[in-house]
C-alpha cells in the first residue's frame, strides 16, 4: 500500500478516484494499527481510543538533537544492546534496565529509573558499586571509574572499605579527595604497626 497525497484533484471523478481513496485509507489504518487501539474500527468503541498498546523505538544511529524545552525518548547500541535514553537540550542518561555495567576492576549497579525530580535540571541517579579485589592501594591514592558515567557530574560519594581476609589487626582510614562525573579519587592509610595491604571498596554514588 501506498499513500496518496495528490488526491482528489477537482477534475477527478469519485467513480474513477475511488480505489486510490480506499487505498488511502487503508495505508492510514495500517499506520494508526501498529501499537495502536483501533477496535472501534473493527468492535464496539472501548474507551481506550486512540491509546498505545505499547511503544517501539528503532535503534538510532546518533542521538538526536533536542531543542530547549522539549524532551526526547530514542534508543542507541550500547555495547551490542538497545537501550533506551531520555535527553534534554543538555544531556541524556540511559535510563534502561541493562544499569549494570563492569570496567576497569570496577562494577556497579546504577538505578538510573530511581530519579527524584524535585526541579528543573534535578533528576538524580544512584550507583552502588564495589571495586576488583585489592584495587585501593594501601598507603596510596586511588581513582576509581565509574563504567558508566554520571551525565553532569557526581554530588555525593559514600565509601566503605571491604578486606578479603579480615583480621582484628586491620585498621585503615579511607580519605575521599576528590569526584567527577566520571568517578572518583580515595586515599587509603593504614593504622598503627600492623601493615593492612590493599583492600576492596564498596560505594555508594549520587549524581545527575
Amino acid at each position: 500500500m501506498a499513500y496518496n497525497n495528490a488526491i482528489p484533484q477537482s477534475s477527478d471523478r469519485i467513480k474513477d478516484s475511488q480505489s486510490q481513496l480506499l487505498e488511502n485509507f487503508a495505508t492510514i489504518s495500517a499506520l494508526l494499527g501498529v501499537n495502536h487501539v483501533i477496535s472501534p474500527w473493527t468492535s464496539p468503541a472501548t474507551g481506550n481510543e486512540g491509546k498505545h498498546n505499547f511503544v517501539t523505538f528503532p535503534e538510532q544511529s546518533s542521538a538526536p538533537t533536542v531543542s530547549a524545552n522539549e524532551v526526547a525518548l530514542y534508543t542507541e547500541d550500547v555495547s551490542g544492546e538497545t537501550h533506551l535514553f531520555f535527553r534534554n537540550s543538555s544531556f541524556a542518561f540511559d535510563i534502561s534496565e541493562p544499569g549494570i555495567g563492569s570496567a576497569g576492576g570496577v562494577s556497579t549497579f546504577s538505578l538510573n529509573l530511581m530519579q527524584l525530580f524535585t526541579g528543573a535540571g534535578s533528576n538524580l541517579i544512584l550507583k552502588t558499586g564495589q571495586t576488583s579485589a585489592s584495587a585501593i592501594a594501601q598507603d596510596g591514592n586511588t581513582t576509581v571509574t565509574y563504567p558508566v558515567t554520571f551525565p553532569v557530574a557526581t554530588a555525593h560519594v559514600m565509601v566503605t572499605p571491604l578486606f578479603a581476609s579480615a583480621s582484628s589487626t586491620q585498621r585503615v582510614i579511607i580519605t575521599l579527595l576528590s569526584f567527577t562525573a566520571t568517578g572518583f579519587t580515595v586515599r587509603m592509610d593504614s593504622i598503627g604497626s600492623s601493615a593492612s595491604g590493599a583492600c576492596d571498596l564498596h560505594f555508594f554514588a549520587i549524581g545527575r
